[in-house]
């Protein structure tokens, strides 16, 4: 039964981390906007000056640290109802939530760069 209390638990918290991950792209561009006062035109000038790795490093920043922070809610789970290895358990919700960004960009990355080199 543990078995698949894991599993559900672990599908939750990867699906859980990435929606966070958007909440807090969103919430550091609104900060952006009003520490900087943003419009249309300084936006613009900030997507042209960003290179693709710039974008990959502000992708993986907002994308990790909700899966790091989930990784330990996580091994706080694991641990109260005593699964085994909580802590090797915990340290897959980021492991595997990475290592599944990474493959997605790999796949999708023709596609995506031209996105972003249209935007520049």
């Amino acid at each position: 039964m543990w078995i698949i209390g894991g599993v559900l638990s672990f599908y939750l918290l990867q699906k859980l981390a990435t929606l966070l991950a958007v909440g807090l792209f969103l919430l550091a561009v609104w900060m952006k906007s009003k520490i900087s006062h943003m419009d249309g035109e300084k936006w613009d000038q900030y997507f042209r000056t960003l290179s693709n790795r710039g974008y990959t490093a502000v992708f993986f920043v907002f994308y990790t640290i909700p899966h790091l922070a989930l990784g330990w809610v996580g091994y706080l789970l694991y641990s109260h109802f005593c699964f085994p290895a909580p802590a090797v358990l915990a340290l897959l919700i980021p492991l595997l939530g990475i290592l599944k960004a990474v493959r997605m960009l790999d796949e999708n990355k023709e596609k995506l760069w031209a996105k972003i080199r249209k935007l520049g």
